[in-house]
Parts: C-alpha cells; sequence; structure tokens
C-alpha cells in the first residue's frame, strides 16, 4: 500500500476509535459524578474531558506523523541532486576580474566533487536544457559544466519557470533525497516562476537558490557574447532571487564575493543533513510539551 494512504487510513481508524471511546467514557464520567457528587461544578468536569481528548488525538497525530516522517527519512540514503546553472548572456559580466557563469561553473564543480549523488546537470537561458542526465560519472559531468557557454544557445532571456520544469524532469521516480540547486545572477526571470511551488513541496525537494554577481553595473560586449549586435549592461538582482528562495521554502545563498563562493558547499552540506531532522526534533518537542500538559491536566 503507498505510504500516503497507509497514514491517512490508520489516521481514520485512529480518529474513529478514539471518538467512540470517548463518548462512552464522557457520558460514563459525568453521569458518575452527578451520583457521587451533585454539588460538585459538572461544567468544569467536562471542560477538562474534552481538553484532555484534544490532547490525546492531537498526539496520536503527531506520533503518526513522527512514525511516517522518520520511515520516510530512513529512505532517503540515495541523494539525487540537480543543478541548474544561468546561461543566459548576462553571466558572461565581470565580478570581480571573472565572468559570473565562471563562478557559477566553479560552485558547481566543487558540489559534484565533495558530494555523493546522483547529479543531473540543466542548463537555462530562454529555454532550458537537460546538458547530463542523472549520473554518478563526475568526470562527464564536471566536462559538461565547463563546456556550458552562454553562446551554445540560441535562446535568448532567463526562464527561471523552464528551469524549474527540466530539472522536476531530471529526477528519477526513485524514493530519494531530491536536491535542485539553481545558479543565477538573478536578473530579469521569464515564465511563471511560481508555476512549480507545489510540486516542489509535494515531492519534499529541497531547493537551494544561490544568486552570483556584485551590486555594480556590469558591461557585456558583442566579441564576448556573440548573440548580440551591441553592448548591453546587467546588474545582478540578489533580491529577486531571495524572494523566489521564500516562495519555494527554500534556501537563499548569496555570492556577491568571489570569497562566499567557496562557503557554498559547506552551508549545503550542513543544510541538507539537518533540514529534515530539525524539523523531527522540533515536532518531537511539541509532543513532549503536550504530554506535560496532559499530565499536568489530569492531576487538576
Amino acid at each position: 500500500m503507498d505510504e500516503e494512504l497507509l497514514y491517512f487510513v490508520l489516521l481514520f481508524v485512529y480518529s474513529f476509535v478514539l471518538i467512540y471511546l470517548f463518548i462512552k467514557y464522557y457520558y460514563w464520567k459525568v453521569r458518575l459524578a452527578k451520583e457521587i457528587s451533585p454539588h460538585k461544578s459538572i461544567k468544569r468536569l467536562k471542560v477538562l474531558l474534552m481538553v484532555k481528548f484534544s490532547l490525546l488525538f492531537a498526539m496520536g497525530i503527531f506520533f503518526l506523523k513522527l512514525y511516517f516522517d522518520k520511515s520516510t527519512l530512513a529512505n532517503f540514503d540515495e541523494k539525487e541532486i540537480v543543478i541548474a546553472i544561468d546561461v543566459s548572456g548576462s553571466m558572461l559580466a565581470g565580478f570581480q576580474n571573472v565572468e559570473r557563469l565562471q563562478v557559477a561553473k566553479e560552485i558547481a564543480e566543487e558540489v559534484v566533487q565533495m558530494l555523493d549523488a546522483n547529479f543531473s546537470i540543466v542548463a537555462f537561458a530562454g529555454n532550458a536544457y537537460i546538458m547530463y542526465p542523472l549520473s554518478e560519472d563526475k568526470s562527464k559531468l564536471i566536462e559538461t559544466i565547463k563546456n556550458l557557454s552562454p553562446n551554445n544557445f540560441s535562446f535568448q532571456g532567463t526562464n527561471f519557470e523552464k528551469a524549474i520544469e527540466k530539472s522536476l524532469i531530471a529526477f528519477s521516480k526513485a524514493n530519494s533525497d531530491k536536491v535542485i540547486i539553481i545558479l543565477s545572477d538573478g536578473e530579469i526571470f521569464d515564465g511563471n516562476s511560481e508555476k512549480y511551488i507545489d510540486d516542489i513541496k509535494k515531492n519534499k525537494i529541497k531547493c537551494f537558490l544561490v544568486s552570483i554577481g556584485d551590486n555594480k553595473n556590469q558591461v557585456v560586449k558583442p566579441e564576448v557574447y556573440k548573440l548580440v549586435d551591441k553592448e548591453f549592461t546587467t546588474k545582478s538582482n540578489h533580491n529577486q532571487f531571495k524572494e523566489l528562495a521564500k516562495l519555494y521554502k527554500g534556501y537563499y545563498f548569496k555570492v556577491d564575493e568571489l570569497t562566499k563562493a567557496n562557503n557554498f558547499t559547506n552551508c549545503l552540506q550542513y543544510k541538507m543533513q539537518n533540514q529534515s531532522y530539525s524539523l523531527y526534533t522540533y515536532e518531537k518537542a511539541i509532543l513532549l510539551f503536550m504530554l506535560l500538559l496532559l499530565i499536568f491536566i489530569v492531576r487538576l
């Protein structure tokens, strides 16, 4: 049986049984109280019974959720990481004596080298392309990254929607820990950037959005970007990328200095290992608080 379906079946059975037992216990307790202590406040007793039931019901749901969350985490031994790299013309702009694209490539190469996972490489500009399917062949993946250039793609622009779309397609259907890393300067996104938010949440995909570039206007000349006839000015849009990270409930990392590029891999490793487990610990803390509250109410 599908794990999600099993969860809802157990939740339904648990709710039905608990409500049935509560109704029997509730009326028995109230009737007994009236017989033994007719002058005692029945209203106070009813309120306490309702609070006890609510806490028990909520605790049961938490136990179920924690069990299924733990089961899911245990199955996430395999990792699939899609690295989507912006290959629009603005990525050829200067960034402290190098190109933004070069910094993006170096970050991508470091991620591939450092992590044990199945990787796929996606390039996006006005459209998006799966440049290399899921693979553990680090040498081929790095070779693919090194060969990326805006001059090899005829579709100009920066289509964030297509980048997410192709990234989702690149994943397998296996029950694995799925991660999307998007490397871009964040300048002028085309398409519907919010289209796949629900898909990301539903499949529990972690998103890391890395914006690259300093805060200065930079010029891209036609001898560098051969698809344009004249030079144009570009500026990294870190704020836009940050807002997208919030919408996708992902992590945002700003590289506005070259020294920060080296810190991203460490940040990525830490977040990947602790994201789900921090939530798991947080839920256990809530459960413990509810248990203490229940014990306190029972003693009243």
